[in-house]
Formats: structure tokens, sequence, C-alpha cells
């Protein structure tokens, strides 16, 4: 089961571009391979793996095996996300609007 609860820290801003850009490749080009992904990506495999599972964990990111080969897909144009801060209490939401 997916966290709903998106964890900032794992998508720190130093990985955000490295993650956008997986995302980007995926999307436009026909991945057949993590390791084609990293050398594409022109990144350290295990980086590039690691990188891939948060972003399946997170449903940014469709997998399928296809014998020994995996099929990546992106199934958005755009991502928006929120990241909630202190509580998100439904009632402090009323007090503040």
């Amino acid at each position: 089961m997916i966290d709903n609860n998106f964890d900032s820290v794992q998508f720190d801003r130093k990985r955000k571009r490295k993650r956008k850009r997986i995302l980007d490749v995926v999307r436009s080009e026909k991945i057949t391979s993590i390791n084609q992904l990293a050398r594409r990506l022109n990144r350290n495999v295990k980086n590039v793996h690691q990188d891939l599972k948060l972003l399946y964990a997170y449903g940014f990111v469709n997998l399928k095996k296809e014998g020994r080969k995996v099929a990546l897909t992106v199934p958005y144009t755009r991502l928006k996300i929120e990241i909630p801060i202190g509580k998100t209490d439904a009632s402090l939401d009323r007090a503040v609007a």
C-alpha cells in the first residue's frame, strides 16, 4: 500500500531535478531497462534504481515487466505536489478560510 502522506525529506531539493529528469526522459522516450535509463541520464544505475523506486511508490511512474525488459511509463503530463505543513485538521482549514 502506498502512503499518501508525501515525505518531503525523500523528495528533497537536491534530488528533485534528477528525479524530474527521470520523469522527462521516461515520458518522452521508449525506455526498456533501468540500465538504459541510467546511461541516457549519465547516472549510476543504483541511484537511478533508488529514484525509480520512490517515483513508483508515489505513483509517478508505471513499471511493467516484459520478460527481461521493463516498460517504464509516466502516465501524466503535469504533476502538482502539495505538502501539508503542521496539522491538517479540517477545523484548522476552516479557521484560516
